[in-house]
């Protein structure tokens, strides 16, 4: 399985991809690694990855952390992507505090949305944290390369940001936790994006989420994702 995983992560990098081009691979839980013609970023990895694995990340732009539970953010697993690629890493409060001692400064920003959102500028990039609603400190994150922006949510409840749009959207489903279908229809409802994609949840719950957007969004693509599948899309 684990070599099934490394090829996967292989071919994300071999894939060949123009401007319109986006491919990613989902690795469970919130834990996403998308890959666009000229920018590479990772979500959430928590414990999804293991060392051969992470040997096999070839490059990242940026890798952030939503907050700090064990399926979202791992410390061990952290560095270990840190010291594989060198990366820029935004996280939040907790997170961020316990890298602090090994990620110097310069790559490493505090994602904290305070109110409602800031937007931190990175090299050639903006990443904004969004406030988001769970049982501790979170934030969401909405990437702009400019031509493109990237949503993740973790696995936020619902948290009205009006004036935020994406084109890719990752959005938690799962009932377990903070966001049903109903309300990550809502966050997609906001953001209007292109495609997206339900995480965090069964693949019941994203099939539901799936019929939701259809009926009332038609126009969004929405991707079901499964672990370690190679996903490529145009947008």
């Amino acid at each position: 399985m684990t070599q099934n995983r490394i090829e996967a992560i292989k071919s994300l990098y071999s894939l060949e991809l123009n401007n319109n081009d986006a491919a990613f691979i989902f690795l469970g839980y919130s834990g996403i690694i998308l890959r666009l013609k000229t920018f590479t970023m990772a979500f959430d990895p928590g414990k999804g990855l293991d060392l051969s694995e992470i040997s096999a990340i070839e490059h990242l732009d940026l890798l952030s952390f939503t907050h700090n539970h064990w399926d979202h953010y791992n410390k061990e697993k952290a560095l270990q992507l840190f010291a594989e690629t060198g990366t820029h890493i935004v996280a939040d409060i907790i997170s961020s505090e316990e890298l602090s001692t090994s990620v110097p400064t310069n790559l490493l920003t505090v994602g904290d949305a305070g109110s409602s959102f800031k937007t931190y500028r990175i090299n050639d990039f903006e990443v904004s944290a969004l406030r988001g609603v769970h049982v501790g400190p979170i934030s969401q994150y909405l990437v702009n390369l400019g031509r493109l922006k990237v949503f993740h949510g973790g696995d936020s409840g619902y948290w009205r940001h009006p004036d935020v749009s994406a084109d890719i959207a990752f959005v938690p489903i799962g009932t377990a936790r903070t966001c049903s279908p109903a309300v990550a229809l809502a966050m997609v409802m906001d953001l209007q994006p292109k495609i997206a994609v339900p995480i965090h949840g069964q693949k019941q719950e994203m099939k539901k989420f799936r019929v939701l957007v259809e009926k009332v969004l038609p126009d969004i693509e929405v991707i079901v994702p499964e672990r370690f599948k190679l996903i490529k899309i145009s947008i």
